[in-house]
């Protein structure tokens, strides 16, 4: 017997994947959002009652959500994942990458909600290779330290919550994804450069949210790493899009990352072990046809 997708309530709805985590399970059943308001409060939408709310933005405000909300997942995707703005930005990074998730691991326990949190392969980078869920992190970036630093909260606060480390791509309309960073160039016949040391396991945005989905019928608990099954270069990467956009690769101009302000660094390597994921739900070869989906996003 298949089981059913749980009630999802997604916060962060306005973000790249807060968006399409919207559209994805409001197609499986009903999902509630929270947003953040032009006013800074938070726009609570609760698909039962069709209505939004307004919400003060505090600890009472996302108590009155989740006491309000009938989801039973709560699936956190806000972030500030600009690791330049993060360095720039401190207080407010911390505020959307640790404290907010704190916060939501802790009143979801609080209300009998299960909580998942998407975090990053940000905290790897430094040294080695195919991390898999049991090596040590060392984050290079305030980004990276951040998302390892809410890890360690949540996982502290609710040991029945869901960690998914990953690096999901796809087709962006504000355009701040690495997809959209070299279509939008190569579209365009523009020159734009792909790092050749640099390497990542990119998983379609799609087949995030499909695992995602696939995980939380099973309720399961824990870091997992749900990234692509191909270790690329941010420079292959490139060429690959310049191909399917049927434009000349050359345009990808291999360059060398060098590593300078360890703040706002991007590590060397951060590609993840899938393994724990793939015996259990399969391999996912996103690349091919996540570049494909995400071009015809871009240009219908």
């Amino acid at each position: 017997m298949t089981k059913s997708c749980p009630h999802f309530l997604v916060w962060g709805s306005k973000g790249f994947i807060g968006a399409k985590a919207l559209g994805y399970f409001s197609k499986l059943g009903d999902c509630d959002s929270v947003s953040r308001s032009k006013t800074g409060n938070l726009d609570f939408f609760s698909a039962k009652a069709g209505a939004s709310y307004i919400v003060p933005n505090s600890d009472d405000g996302i108590r009155q959500i989740l006491n309000i909300t009938s989801a039973r997942v709560v699936l956190n995707t806000a972030a500030m994942n600009d690791i330049d703005l993060c360095t720039k930005y401190p207080t407010e990074a911390r505020s959307s990458n640790v404290d907010l998730p704190t916060k939501l691991a802790f009143f979801s326990k609080e209300f009998e909600k299960r909580f998942i949190h998407l975090s990053s392969d940000a905290i790897f980078g430094q040294n080695g290779s195919m991390y898999a869920e049991n090596i040590t992190p060392h984050p290079i970036s305030i980004y990276g330290k951040m998302k390892l630093e809410s890890e360690l909260a949540v996982s502290s606060l609710n040991i029945d919550a869901l960690i998914i480390r990953t690096r999901p791509f796809g087709n962006d309309p504000k355009g701040k994804n690495l997809f959209n960073f070299f279509a939008n160039r190569l579209k365009n016949n523009q020159n734009v450069d792909g790092y050749t040391n640099s390497f990542f396991t990119p998983i379609y945005v799609g087949d995030l949210l499909h695992s995602i989905d696939l995980l939380s019928r099973d309720n399961a608990s824990g870091k997992w790493h749900v990234a692509g099954s191909n270790r690329v270069s941010k420079y292959q990467f490139g060429t690959m899009i310049s191909r399917h956009l049927h434009v000349d690769p050359k345009l990808v101009l291999p360059k060398k990352y060098e590593i300078t302000d360890g703040e706002s660094a991007r590590g060397l390597d951060t590609s993840l072990d899938t393994e724990k994921f793939t015996v259990n739900y399969g391999a996912v070869d996103s690349l091919n046809s996540g570049i494909l989906k995400s071009i015809k996003e871009l240009i219908p």
